[in-house]
């Protein structure tokens, strides 16, 4: 009687360790061959995508690397709210590869490496690992998203993708054939790098801060952001268009842009300018300035800008001041436009 009631609690135990693999910190535990041959927990039938409802649980955690079949298929698919993911310091892998500057990636496709389903689901937490090598995104996630600690390498489009009111810190996106990080409204990207990315390095909508980043060698702009937004301490360097751009209404500060193929910052109207530091700018133009402000409305203040193809600073359209500046050797000049406030020097 005692060894049929061992054999029936082995037999419900492995039974559950099939549907659920169920840590003993109460993480559940994703791999190859759980994904592939039954389903990782409840609700996850066998096959990629790894489906996540949420049924199961909140937290989950991979324990082996993932390697997705082709271009076309997702390797994790959430369709709830609140979800984290810890890769774990192992990789989600796909079959795309980039290759050149700007990359070319082959072959594309639709699938994702961590993604949502239309929903949209926020409060998404992805971390500690690599996705490379997917047909599209390497991460696509919705609104109050944070991405921590993840390598997004070589995917066919954008790197790290996410909605609104978004965290992306201590990231790398290299050689995406999309943009390299971009973020929705109210968000903030730290400490990351963007590099050898197809599109810009890294993009921000409305109100968002990026700040201690690093964007190189990327075919547009090194760092991209929307209306009303901080970008602060980045280093911007040899990108194929601006180094950093600020759109109306922006503060841009403690910035390093080099080397960058058109401009090494560009703001449009109303943008503080301050202590920020361009140099050695353009591929011959005259409109390759070191600072550039569009539309009127700026200050530009405490800066240093030199050896620019075009003007060390340059300002379009009416009530933008300048003080405070260090300008030398700009093949187009010093300043052009703008109301000299005092105290800078000019040469």
């Amino acid at each position: 009687m005692q060894v049929k009631y061992l054999k029936a609690l082995l037999l419900a135990a492995v039974t559950l360790g099939a549907a659920s693999a169920l840590a003993v910190d109460g993480v559940i535990e994703i791999n190859q061959a759980c994904a592939v041959n039954t389903g990782c927990f409840s609700g996850d039938g066998a096959g990629f995508p790894v489906e996540i409802d949420g049924t199961a649980g909140l937290s989950y955690r991979l324990t082996g690397d993932l390697q997705i079949p082709n271009e076309g298929t997702t390797g994790i698919l959430i369709s709830a709210n609140g979800i984290s993911v810890d890769l774990n310091g192992f990789a989600i892998r796909g079959v795309t590869l980039c290759f050149g500057s700007p990359p070319t990636c082959a072959p594309l496709g639709i699938g994702d490496g961590v993604a949502i389903t239309t929903g949209p689901f926020q409060g998404i937490e992805v971390r500690n690992g690599i996705v490379m090598n997917m047909g599209n995104a390497g991460l696509a996630l919705g609104g109050g998203a944070r991405v921590e600690n993840v390598r997004a390498i070589r995917n066919g489009g954008v790197g790290i993708g996410t909605s609104f009111a978004s965290v992306v810190t201590g990231c790398a996106a290299v050689r995406n054939g999309g943009e390299g990080i971009s973020v929705g409204r109210g968000s903030t990207v730290s400490a990351s790098t963007a590099s050898s990315n197809g599109g810009n390095g890294i993009f921000s909508d409305a109100g968002s801060t990026i700040s201690t980043c690093s964007a190189y060698n990327n075919n547009n702009t090194g760092i991209y952001t929307g209306t009303g937004s901080t970008v602060r301490d980045n280093l911007a360097n040899n990108n194929g268009d601006d180094g950093i751009y600020g759109s109306a209404g922006s503060t841009m500060r403690g910035n390093s842009a080099s080397g960058n193929a058109n401009r090494g910052i560009g703001a449009f109207r109303d943008t503080l300018i301050s202590a920020n530091s361009t140099s050695y700018n353009g591929d011959g133009q005259a409109t390759d300035d070191g600072i550039s402000c569009e539309s009127g409305g700026c200050l530009v203040e405490h800066n240093t800008s030199g050896g620019n193809d075009g003007f060390g600073i340059r300002f379009s359209g009416a009530t933008s001041g300048y003080r405070a500046n260090v300008t030398r050797n700009n093949t187009g000049g010093a300043v052009s436009g703008g109301t000299d406030l005092g105290d800078n020097l000019l040469n």
